[in-house]
């Protein structure tokens, strides 16, 4: 007997794989019934749709609420929603209809002419929609008073008028201490200066991934090596992995990847000493599946690489780090290359996106499909900035193409994620 065929009007839905609560996903619906109001400052609220219902005298009724919400965290939800559809399966046509502000092209001369203005001015880049310059604190008003006016000349020449001047500390604090799953060793240091030998040296961190290190004459056999941040690697000769039950070597450090060059990223390689197997070269989504991981190549803001774009890191320390990217392109002073920044989900001690340890994990995002690991950069550190214990941090991470393609200068050889 013939089957019937299914009715044209039913659809076959692919389950999309979505990272948010069903109160966020509600609050999300919410936002979308008004556009984002007053852009300079705080919004005036946002009018709840009367599908809301209030009980009063035991008796329904239909009401509107205004809701007086900040303004960044209202963008903030907005960015994570809209990343969420970006690489679902969605059609267009049900996307949300969002209008969003245009941003101007931050161009190498506009940010040569921000870093000229003071030394005080660190970084730069688009967070959301508006444009943070990152500035040390200025004592003396007059100076301070002298130093914001030029900026404000210098953006409006360019086009850019949301703009916010955000205080930060002169250094990045590197996140390399007691508890990471490996050590970089040298048994002994020599002082340049005096030419003695000192007592030997260890940094922890964390292994991010492994990659192979391929020679460009075919017949030479290529080299498996683990990826870690510079600023553990250098003037160590010897990787360790370190256990409860058991502390052994497992890689050299390549000396050519810890060459500190003028505005170089933050990354090194270490040659393995062992075979790895299919699963140690694999890399953990957010629910702790092993999966392949994907290099993404970056070029700057995209579907995968965009404000509102949650990510996670499964760190020496933390397991795993929940984050969100805040700006897909920060300028860093002296830098060749621009950086990705990083917020906590979560403002508590105990879901930080990074802590000590973490230098060098890998930061990832899941693939709706769950085909892969979407590996995206390399935990680089923290603005060192003096921040409330119930505040967001921000993190700053190297994007992994780039940070393979340095080391692939480095070493002359052809680099491919395992």
């Amino acid at each position: 007997m013939k089957q019937k065929a299914p009715p044209r009007n039913q659809k076959h839905t692919k389950k999309v794989r979505c990272g948010i609560s069903d109160d966020e996903q509600e609050k999300a619906l919410l936002l979308y019934s008004k556009q984002l109001q007053q852009r300079n400052g705080k919004c005036n609220g946002i009018i709840i749709p009367e599908a809301y219902v209030e009980k009063q005298n035991g008796h329904s009724s239909k009401y509107t609420k205004l809701v007086h919400v900040d303004k960044q965290e209202i963008e903030s939800l907005l960015e994570e929603i809209l990343a969420l559809y970006d690489i679902s399966n969605v059609p267009d046509s049900e996307k949300p209809n969002v209008t969003k502000h245009k941003k101007v092209k931050v161009t190498p001369e506009l940010c040569q002419d921000l870093f000229a203005i003071s030394p005080t001015i660190k970084r730069m880049g688009y967070r959301y929609s508006k444009f943070h310059i990152y500035a040390l604190e200025i004592n003396e008003e007059e100076n301070k008073r002298k130093r914001n006016n030029e900026i404000d000349q210098v953006l409006h020449r360019n086009g850019i008028f949301d703009y916010e001047v955000t205080q930060c500390t002169d250094n990045v604090k590197p996140l390399m201490y007691v508890g990471a799953s490996v050590e970089a060793r040298s048994e002994t240091s020599v002082s340049v200066r005096t030419r003695k030998s000192s007592t030997s040296v260890t940094k922890r961190g964390t292994l991010g991934c492994f990659v192979n290190l391929k020679h460009r004459r075919r017949r030479l056999r290529s080299k498996q090596c683990a990826i870690l941040a510079r600023h553990v690697a250098e003037h160590c000769s010897d990787l360790y992995h370190v256990s409860d039950d058991q502390d052994r070597k497992i890689a050299s450090i390549l000396p050519a990847t810890c060459v500190n060059e003028n505005g170089s990223l933050d990354i090194a390689a270490a040659e393995m000493h062992e075979q790895l197997d299919e699963d140690g070269i694999r890399f953990k989504d957010s629910d702790r599946n092993l999966l392949p991981g994907r290099m993404h190549e970056y070029n700057g803001e995209d579907k995968i690489i965009r404000s509102g774009k949650r990510v996670h890191i499964w760190g020496a320390t933390s397991n795993p780090g929940h984050g969100v990217i805040t700006a897909p392109e920060i300028i860093y002073e002296g830098m060749k290359d621009p950086l990705i920044q990083i917020e906590d989900k979560d403002a508590t001690e105990e879901t930080r996106f990074a802590r000590g340890g973490d230098s060098g994990a890998m930061v990832c995002a899941d693939d709706p499909e769950g085909n892969c690991v979407h590996a995206l950069a390399v935990v680089m550190g923290i603005p060192a900035n003096v921040q409330a214990k119930q505040t967001k941090r921000e993190y700053l991470t190297i994007p992994l193409s780039r940070g393979l393609a340095q080391i692939q200068r480095q070493t002359d050889k052809h680099v491919e994620l395992c």
